[in-house]
């Protein structure tokens, strides 16, 4: 079961937080979901913003303006992970439904459903070239579909407790994985294989990133570790710990030059970290 908190933050708001000028301010508030709202992706060019929410919908907003565009529909249960395919074509969305549903970005045409998880799916990532997507469940696993066809490639195991947040590198050549038995696993992406287990947190790892220059992979963790670990993503060294947040860690992204990660926090605060020295 995924932890809920009202104070939510997905990494791809933080990531949003990198697109403004350092005096940037609250331009508008988007009303219109109904309950909590856990998840926001940007299309790759900017226009749209896709958010999806506890009222089992996701709203497509214009970016610019703000205006809501439409709302899809089709989710029984809490929507908790909204990805762009790289090329904007698609949209993904993960649900305590267990499903996983591809909708036409441009029109919210319902392309295909998903199904093979039987617990919540808790997060979404397309690789970067936009062939594949990630999904980690609850049920301790992690699929790769094939993003065309919406076929099953595989099932990735080995976490012993539900899978909270996947993330590809930046050449697509590894996935990480984080989950609620505290650790990260690094996957080859292409076959499958398992490279290497992470281990330092003390609790559940609730958010992984790797920065854009794939150097570093960033994990957050939750109460009884309130930490962000930075790894190197090449060996898996661990690289440096970085303490401050007075509660759980939500959410970790980094800026587009990887020269700062930004940490979102159960504690109610965004904090900026030098990616280099901490």
């Amino acid at each position: 079961m995924r932890f809920r908190y009202w104070h939510i933050l997905a990494a791809s708001l933080l990531a949003a937080l990198f697109a403004q000028n350092s005096h940037a301010q609250l331009e508008r508030t988007l009303t219109g979901h109904t309950d909590d709202i856990n998840s926001v992706a940007y299309s790759p060019d900017g226009s749209r913003l896709a958010s999806g929410s506890d009222d089992n919908t996701v709203r497509i907003w214009n970016a610019e303006t703000g205006a809501h565009i439409r709302t899809l529909r089709g989710h029984r249960s809490d929507v908790s992970s909204v990805a762009y395919s790289p090329d904007g074509s698609q949209l993904a969305s993960g649900s305590d439904d267990h499903t996983i549903r591809i909708w036409n970005a441009e029109t919210g045409a319902h392309i295909r459903m998903l199904t093979g998880h039987p617990d919540d799916v808790n997060s979404v990532a397309y690789s970067p070239d936009g062939s594949r997507l990630a999904s980690g469940s609850d049920d301790n696993t992690i699929r790769i579909w094939n993003a065309e066809t919406g076929a099953h490639i595989r099932t990735l195991t080995g976490h012993t407790h539900g899978v909270s947040s996947v993330a590809y590198s930046p050449d697509g050549s590894q996935l990480a994985s984080g989950s609620w038995d505290d650790t990260i696993r690094i996957w080859d992406a292409e076959t499958g294989a398992h490279i290497r287990t992470l281990t330092g947190h003390t609790s559940s790892v609730t958010s992984v990133a790797y920065s854009p220059d794939g150097s570093q992979l960033a994990s957050g963790s939750s109460w009884d570790d309130d930490t962000i670990q930075i790894w190197d993503a090449e060996t898996g060294a661990h690289i440096r710990t970085l303490t401050g947040d007075t509660d759980g860690i939500r959410s970790v992204a980094y800026s587009p030059d990887s020269a700062q990660l930004a940490s979102g926090s159960w504690d109610h605060t965004i904090r900026i970290w030098n990616a280099d020295t901490g």
